[in-house]
């Protein structure tokens, strides 16, 4: 499977190709002609130049006409195929902050410059050159904190996954508005996803291998809460709106990282930008199928070209969108959320040509508001057959849920404050209720089928090596009467914390520990992952995300955003 790296010099490979056709024609443009100063800088260095330029990851600047009109055609073929800038989300399906989508008015713009010689146009027109902020985009942060070493990354070979805990050290609750993440080495360092970390279990994982960080993804009870990807632009959530920081809890960053053509060493750095007090609304994260489609049987049999996942929810109160953002592995197609209501569908997200690369978080322009009784509605589709690019399996074999990249998941994560504060309760109870149903109904099945087979020694009870590692977490909890071991009805009191962890998992993210078992943000198959063939597209480039988690939020990354 190629790697972001690979498709990045594809790209550079056609852009060579390209080159001696950029020649512009004998005949001088007409006075109506688009040019360059007037027409397109406007566009390239708004919706552009944020990567491509010199320490970012694309692989070349566009900050110049002379760098503009050396790749305009190729750069022409990527906008007409909507490849870049990478904007995913279906136009009219939800209106997003710092929307990256070129109109069509502006690719038949770029498209006539191009027809008409790529013209430079008035020196008096010329725009200046654009600056980046140096320092810290959103002012000084409340808090800097950064990763325990530099991690190497090699010049060459697949992409890498690694996490790095990070201790905070806070001796009282705090609430962080936006996160700000920056690189050491840009030029490697794709996405970071931000996991809150309350059981200490990152640090326990740090440096094991004699690196810094750690392979995989094993965290059980670390929701995620903040992403950041390459040409994100950080911003704080909206007024009122913050994510709780217990105290004692550590941070953990799993890292997208991608070789640049050299050997370099990445420190990530982040900045916490903290609310003066206590938020005056809550979050609620309200995911379907909950535990990115861990107890919803997703089982995808081999050449199943239009296998679907959905899922629904009706909402017991009035809520207001934050944020929605989608997660899966490489055999997902398509994503979408939508709200139904006694008024017609309220559109949520809708993602036609899933990308694993480019796996966002998305912050609504405004808050949606979306009324008590309507019904929100996941659906999801994979394509396990030969004809997908993207499967990377060959030939095609059958996929379950699981943590790796080769697995597959498949959800949707709507952040979501209810309009009236005495209504969370209610909503933490239904989300709850939901995140936990299935996994219940198969608690409850396994111990009524599996006792006796977990009774290795025939004596009546469950000493706790004695059950799977699942629920060995829950062992102090159901024994109620300490004698070390599980009765029969004991073992069924597991459907009991099931509900309350499930109920966990909505809330203020860091409110409450999410469900043993859950993945997190997913994982990127140990240190390793893949990268992604693009659908019907010609151009190079590529990125990943992941979006969502137990307990959401943002405020960091705007709506680029990390994933898997």
């Amino acid at each position: 499977m190629r790697t972001f790296l690979a498709k990045r010099l594809l790209c550079s490979l056609a852009v060579a190709a390209t080159a001696l056709a950029q020649a512009p024609s004998g005949s001088a443009p007409s006075a109506s002609a688009p040019n360059y100063n007037e027409h397109i800088a406007p566009i390239v260095l708004g919706k552009c130049a944020s990567c491509h330029r010199p320490g970012e990851v694309a692989p070349f600047p566009l900050l110049t006409f002379a760098d503009v009109r050396k790749r305009g055609r190729n750069v022409l073929q990527a906008v007409e195929d909507r490849f870049m800038p990478p904007w995913h989300p279906a136009p009219g399906y939800g209106s997003f902050r710092n929307e990256m989508r070129l109109s069509d008015a502006q690719i038949a713009l770029f498209r006539d410059w191009v027809k008409a010689g790529m013209p430079e146009g008035p020196a008096d027109k010329a725009p200046k050159p654009p600056t980046f902020p140096e320092g810290w985009q959103l002012g000084e942060p409340d808090m800097v904190l950064r990763t325990g070493g530099a991690y190497e990354v090699a010049a060459g070979g697949r992409d890498v996954y690694r996490n790095f805990a990070i201790p905070v050290g806070l001796t009282e609750d705090k609430w962080i508005t936006a996160i700000e993440v920056r690189p050491s080495a840009r030029a490697v360092l794709h996405h970071v996803l931000v996991f809150l970390d309350e059981a200490g279990e990152g640090q326990r994982l740090e440096g094991k291998d004699g690196k810094p960080g750690f392979g995989g993804m094993r965290l059980q009870n670390a929701p995620l809460i903040a992403t950041w990807a390459v040409g994100g632009m950080p911003e704080h959530l909206p007024e009122g709106l913050a994510i709780k920081l217990p105290k004692g809890s550590d941070l953990v960053l799993q890292s997208h990282l991608h070789p640049s053509g050299k050997k370099e060493k990445e420190q990530t750095t982040i900045g916490l930008h903290l609310a003066d007090k206590p938020p005056t609304r809550t979050l609620v994260s309200i995911q379907l199928p909950p535990l990115f489609g861990a107890t919803a049987g997703l089982d995808i049999p081999a050449g199943a070209k239009d296998y679907k996942l959905q899922d629904r929810f009706e909402l017991p109160c009035d809520v207001d969108a934050v944020q929605i953002g989608g997660h899966a592995h490489q055999l997902c197609t398509s994503v979408k959320m939508f709200a139904e209501s006694k008024d017609g569908e309220i559109p949520l997200l809708h993602i036609r040509d899933w990308d694993f690369d480019w796996q966002n978080t998305y912050t609504f322009r405004d808050l949606v508001r979306i009324p008590k009784g309507a019904t929100l509605r996941a659906d999801l589709r994979y394509d396990n057959s030969a004809n997908n690019p993207n499967n990377p399996n060959k030939p095609p074999k059958r996929v379950r849920w699981g943590r790796e990249t080769s697995d597959e998941m498949g959800s949707v994560t709507l952040l979501v404050a209810p309009a009236d504060e005495n209504d969370v309760a209610a909503l933490l109870a239904a989300v709850g209720g939901k995140n936990a149903e299935r996994a219940i109904a198969r608690a409850e099945k396994v111990v009524d089928e599996q006792f006796d087979t977990y009774d290795k020694n025939r004596d009546g009870k469950l000493a706790k090596d004695e059950l799977p590692r699942q629920m060995q977490m829950f062992f102090a909890g159901l024994d109620k009467d300490g004698d070390g071991g599980l009765t029969r009805e004991e073992a069924k009191g597991v459907t009991d914390l099931l509900k309350q962890f499930g109920a966990g998992l909505g809330g203020q993210p860091g409110s409450t520990p999410g469900l043993p078992g859950a993945p997190g943000g997913g994982s990127g198959g140990g240190d390793t992952g893949g990268g992604r063939r693009r659908r019907g597209g010609n151009t190079g480039g590529g990125s990943s995300g992941g979006s969502g988690g137990n307990s959401g939020g943002g405020g960091s990354g705007g709506n680029s955003g990390g994933g898997e």
